[in-house]
């Protein structure tokens, strides 16, 4: 048996079998509760199921309009004509920091101030530009506060009183405030620095003041908004939902369905200011005593939520809207003083599914306690598990506490992560862990050394962070307002946690932030392109435990290749595996990269009608697979389908030289959902020649209802592929393929570059071609076009081209698709069109690069002296697609090479 609580009056209707209540704001607590006869509270609903403990509950709404606020409505509001300024009337005594106005927040009445301007002692701030003598006089200073928004801190202190060339500050707030890291007195960055909630500095649209005592709130409207109809709400209540019961009875298997949730406040800032500590946890004034900062870490807080779950199982909220949230948005498992109950932790199987979340002021969502027993339980039962967030939309959060995150989770075990958009967001994206490993078994070195285990202690067990994943996540446009930040940003050890397949972007700062602690990490198949930043930050030194992470087959717009050390043989035991920049475009990575691109965030088939901010990227990917011998192999054309739709009334259109003949032997008509399928030809006729083969695919994608294609028009490098002819040495430090016709050799492969920082390339060469002097030519026949003027082809002498080599004596000329020829070489150690003719000669340390179109009139594209230049040198042809994994082939022929 199911029982459900209903809100008719907002068009709420159960799904389930059972015994429904309904509520409406039109009911009356006296009424039976039917949807004929509804209840007016939630609590009376709730307070009918009374003896009936054991079955599971639903709280479900019909339609998206079922609104559950704690909240204030207020009307009548009244036109100062002379200021500009509305005003209205509130219960005198009425306390709130949050004014919501069309669905956003207010800002505090407030004025900027330069805070190079300002000094900071243990006891005031205080200024000798007379340009600020006015907050001397400030009318309403006492109840005046101090923001300043610090690189990674978000910090309020109220002032007590001012006086000449001083504000004297509310203590002990102040001093914990001026202590500390990226503190009032000595931040890492500045992001803005106010003097606010005073009523004289109400003097611009959006912002409010609030008179307790007066029973009156103030507010300038921004341009076009009408205060006779714009709905605005005054936050009341610090919590909306408080689900949980105790360790031995906890609360479980109840579910909210559809329901919205708006309109909380937090007043302890007002009178107590806010000390940040990162994402959330503040130090409380407990008026005691701390000689060191470190001794003040084991007493930090955690900001609390409107919806706060704890010592609860089995609790499910799916759909709805999470927006004008005063404080945090979901609170789950927590430090006691997050939790109206004042019992923390013990959260298990908890999820939050599919919801939207917009102007929470705070973290969106807090998983996890900071405290003692939210990393090292005393009761088994207090462990944090098995808790899911997934396919939520969170944009324009952390509104009023800008070092907030939209998913924050400290210290959990077996939960997940995944599929969630997040954009435009002031700080990190995902945060996962906490404490700067200072809490993990063994502790850290560098917090012995700031005497943090005087007054904590120095763990010899684990912590309960493991076996997290954190997978599929959209995350872009962060790091909007402060610094030293990660689109994913980690601290401390997390054994078996998985961090795969997200996506973010467009960010000054970090992709990948490991901070201090992260370790036992393993990171996989993750697109970090956040340029201009770079991908990766690692803050790993002696003292910090950062490292024995395992990072494989990411993709990165900028920053350097972490490839090559595996099993832990990485600086600090990390493992790095095939870890690729490839500049800013998505289309340069691999296909599972793409992949990973396009289905980040909310899964396609569950974004129709919600508001998700994937770019437009392609649905699909075309690879074309050349065989190893055209008399006895297949000609393959793989298609990747990213989508959750099959990709219908798939078409091929082929074309390939009229020497020979295509032969379909199997062609699919359809793609399946996030798979793949490949179509084969036989491929006939003269073998003296490369073909170029060129194929163009439609189809159907029925989820977007449009149709899309693909196209790939490439060169087979020869008849057999994986050898040549003629005595040549074939190798790359990139994957390549190389063949051979009666003439002709061939060159496909792909690349970033042949030049810094890159060295990525196929060649066909002769060893210890040139000793003194000599020189070498080819003709460049062609080369592929795959839409990037640098794909580049041509000769080039080297003291080694053996495989994956990075040796000196270095020179190349190439001919790009569409920058001309390029003659490049290694003047330190560090690092036209074809067809024509491309020349190499070596005198000594001398080379000179000149091209022809006819074999019999150079011209000089340039001359260089070899750096550290071998006995002999290697000569050959090169290639590379310029384009990371998209191939391209080049063909040369009429070779010419000479030691003399």
């Amino acid at each position: 048996m199911t029982r459900s609580w209903l809100l008719a009056g907002f068009a709420l209707l159960s799904a389930v079998q059972g015994l429904n209540y309904y509520v409406s704001p039109q009911g009356s607590d006296s009424n039976s509760g039917t949807i004929a006869s509804p209840f007016l509270t939630l609590t009376k609903a709730q307070a009918a199921d009374s003896g009936t403990s054991g079955y599971p509950v639903v709280w479900k709404a019909l339609g998206s309009n079922a609104l559950i606020s704690g909240g204030l409505k207020l009307t009548g509001w009244t036109l100062n004509s002379t200021t500009g300024i509305y005003s209205t009337t509130v219960p005198v005594g009425t306390q709130s920091r949050n004014l919501y106005v069309g669905g956003s927040a207010a800002q505090y009445a407030r004025a900027f101030l330069d805070k190079s301007k300002f000094g900071f002692t243990n006891t005031s701030i205080t200024w000798t530009d007379s340009a600020y003598d006015w907050l001397a006089t400030l009318p309403g200073i006492g109840n005046a506060e101090i923001r300043s928004m610090n690189s990674f801190t978000d910090r309020y202190a109220p002032i007590k009183s001012s006086t000449t060339g001083a504000l004297i500050m509310d203590q002990p707030s102040w001093i914990w405030n001026y202590l500390g890291y990226d503190a009032f007195s000595n931040p890492w960055g500045n992001s803005g620095f106010w003097i606010q909630n005073a009523p004289s500095l109400l003097t611009e649209g959006s912002e409010f003041f609030l008179d307790p005592s007066a029973g009156k709130i103030y507010y300038m409207p921004l341009p076009g908004q009408d205060m006779a109809t714009i709905d605005t709400y005054l936050g009341i209540l610090e919590a909306i939902v408080a689900v949980g019961g105790t360790y031995d009875a906890p609360a479980h298997d109840v579910t909210f369905q559809g329901l919205n949730f708006a309109h909380t406040t937090w007043n302890l800032v007002t009178t107590q200011g806010y000390c940040d500590q990162q994402t959330g946890g503040f130090l409380r004034n407990f008026n005691l005593t701390y000689p060191i900062f470190e001794a003040s870490r084991p007493y930090w807080d955690q900001m609390p939520s409107g919806i706060q779950i704890s010592a609860a199982y089995n609790i499910a909220f799916t759909g709805g809207k999470y927006t004008q949230l005063g404080a945090g948005g979901f609170g789950i498992g927590n430090d006691p003083f997050s939790h109206a109950a004042g019992i923390g932790y013990g959260a298990e199987n908890i999820s939050v599914l599919d919801g939207y979340f917009t102007q929470v002021m705070g973290n969106s969502l807090t998983l996890g306690g900071i405290q003692a027993n939210g990393h090292h339980p005393t009761d088994p039962r207090m462990i944090n598990s098995r808790i899911t967030v997934s396919g939520n939309i969170f944009y324009n959060t952390s509104a009023l506490f800008s070092s907030t995150v939209p998913i924050f989770s400290t210290y959990i075990q077996y939960s997940t992560i995944s599929n969630n958009d997040l954009s435009h967001i002031p700080y990190s994206g995902i945060c996962h862990g906490y404490g700067w490993g200072a809490n993990d078994q063994g502790g850290s070195p560098e917090y012995a050394t700031r005497g943090l285990y005087n007054y904590q202690p120095l763990y010899t067990m684990p912590t309960t962070s493991l076996s997290n994943v954190v997978s599929g996540n959209l995350i872009h446009h962060f790091g909007l307002a402060h610094q030293d930040l990660g689109g994913i940003y980690t601290l401390s050890k997390s054994p078996s946690t998985i961090i795969r397949d997200n996506y973010d972007y467009s960010s000054t700062w970090f992709g990948l932030y490991t901070d201090e602690g992260s370790n036992s990490l393993t990171i996989l198949d993750n697109m970090f392109f956040p340029a201009p930043a770079r991908w990766f930050n690692p803050n790993q030194r002696t003292g910090l435990n950062t490292g024995n992470n395992t990072l494989k087959n990411n993709f990165a717009a900028v920053g350097s290749d972490y490839v090559n050390t595996p099993n832990g043989t990485g600086q600090f035991g990390n493992t790095f595996e095939s870890n690729y920049v490839v500049r800013d475009a998505v289309t340069n990575a691999a296909v599972t990269g793409q992949r990973t691109a396009y289905r980040a965030g909310v899964l396609p088939g569950r974004r129709a009608g919600r508001p998700v901010s994937n770019p437009a990227l392609a649905d699909a990917y075309i690879a074309v697979i050349f065989p190893s011998n055209i008399a006895t192999d297949l000609i393959r054309v793989n298609i990747t389908n990213f989508d959750d739709v099959p990709l219908t009334a798939v078409s091929f259109q082929t074309s390939i030289p009229s020497n020979y003949a295509l032969t379909p032997v199997s062609v699919p008509q359809s793609i399946p959902a996030n798979s793949f399928a490949i179509a084969t030809w036989k491929i006939t006729g003269n073998t003296c020649t490369a073909p170029v083969f060129a194929v163009n695919v439609t189809y159907t994608n029925s989820r977007l209802s449009k149709q899309g294609s693909l196209r790939s028009n490439t060169t087979l490098p020869g008849i057999v592929t994986g050898a040549t002819t003629q005595g040549w040495t074939t190798s790359s430090s990139w994957p390549a393929l190389f063949g051979a016709t009666c003439h002709t050799v061939g060159i496909s492969t792909s690349g970033r570059d042949l030049w810094k920082p890159y060295d990525d390339w196929g060649a066909i060469y002769t060893p210890a071609l040139i000793s003194t002097s000599g020189h070498f030519s080819v003709y460049v026949n062609s080369q592929d076009s795959i839409g990037d003027p640098w794909t580049r082809s041509g000769v080039v002498v080297r003291n080694s081209l053996a495989s994956n080599t990075r040796s000196t004596g270095y020179a190349t000329l190439l001919v790009t698709a569409g920058q001309g020829v390029v003659f490049s070489w290694d003047s330190s150690g560090d690092g036209i069109r074809a067809p024509l003719f491309l020349k190499l000669t070596v005198n000594g340390s001398a080379v000179v690069g000149a091209y022809s179109y006819d074999e019999v009139n150079w011209k000089q594209a340039g001359n260089a002296t070899l750096y550290a230049r071998a006995a002999t040198l290697d000569a050959g042809m090169i290639h590379t697609s310029h384009t990371a994994f998209t191939n391209s082939t080049a063909i040369f022929s009429r070779f010419n090479p000479s030691n003399a």
